[in-house]
């Protein structure tokens, strides 16, 4: 082990042996100095933010800050981070983007151990109100003057279990950026890429039965009300597809594919 930050290539796909569907990029941070990767992290952005193949574009973006304390003269970010969100506009254009806050739980630790100090009496909304109240002031604010946008989308989150819902609140909000930016990119009609979406993710099994729901009425009831011959299937056969498809849908870690057996 070593206090060394890790080095990345953002044109390295990194993808977890337990579910392929979700590939991240990773941008390495933007230290003081460093305009080398920042140059390299913006023309990754726009090629891939123009790309023909859907596939090979930038379905979200997460933009990731650590929560600075101030009782610990913490800082939000670098100079670097600085210059790349006020070009953020340019650089980013429409790519469905949420800010994420880690470390939520060092936040909360802090406001309780203060109030416990105080003699305070508290509920745990009371605490998640300061925070929130902190979150604007100290990080919010901020970013909404370097980038002159108002009303963006962020969410705090930690590892912790205590705080395990934030994650899912984060996903379910990723999902609903991607579903809006791409539904108005293909125009009419739902798109690929938010049943994709749904499929990559394991923190939100009600985005997983919405996506079977949709599959099911793209792929099975429009065929049916249109007069398809099913002629020469056995209804086994055709059972044997749907459950194809829902396995397919909600990515569980099956190395050996044996969910997608369809023997009884």
């Amino acid at each position: 082990m070593h206090d060394k930050r890790g080095k990345t290539n953002i044109e390295k796909p990194l993808v977890s042996k337990r579910n392929k569907r979700f590939i991240l990029h990773d941008s390495n941070g933007f230290e003081h100095g460093e305009k080398i990767n920042i140059m390299d992290v913006k023309s990754f952005i726009a090629r891939r933010k123009t790309h023909e193949d859907v596939k090979e574009q930038l379905h979200a973006i997460w933009l990731s800050f650590q929560i600075p304390l101030q009782s610990h003269g913490q800082r939000m970010m670098e100079t670097g981070m600085e210059d790349f969100l006020r070009d953020k506009k340019i650089t980013l254009g429409d790519i469905p983007t949420v800010l994420v806050f880690t470390k939520y739980d060092k936040l909360v630790d802090e406001i309780e151990n203060r109030w416990e100090e105080e003699g305070r009496v508290y509920g745990e909304s009371d605490v998640e109100i300061e925070a929130e109240q902190y979150l604007k002031k100290h990080c919010i604010e901020r970013i909404e003057r370097l980038t002159g946008e108002y009303n963006v989308s962020y969410q705090a989150v930690s590892t912790k279990a205590r705080h395990q819902d934030r994650l899912k609140d984060l996903v379910q909000l990723t999902y609903q950026k991607v579903a809006e930016h791409f539904v108005q990119q293909q125009g009419t009609g739902p798109s690929a890429v938010t049943t994709v979406t749904c499929m990559a993710q394991r923190m939100d099994p009600s985005l997983n039965i919405a996506a079977s729901i949709n599959v099911g009425k793209r792929r099975y009831w429009e065929a049916v009300f249109s007069g398809h011959d099913f002629s020469g299937h056995k209804i086994e056969d055709c059972l044997n597809v749907i459950h194809i498809d829902i396995v397919k849908v909600w990515n569980l870690c099956d190395p050996s594919e044996v969910r997608f057996s369809c023997e009884c």
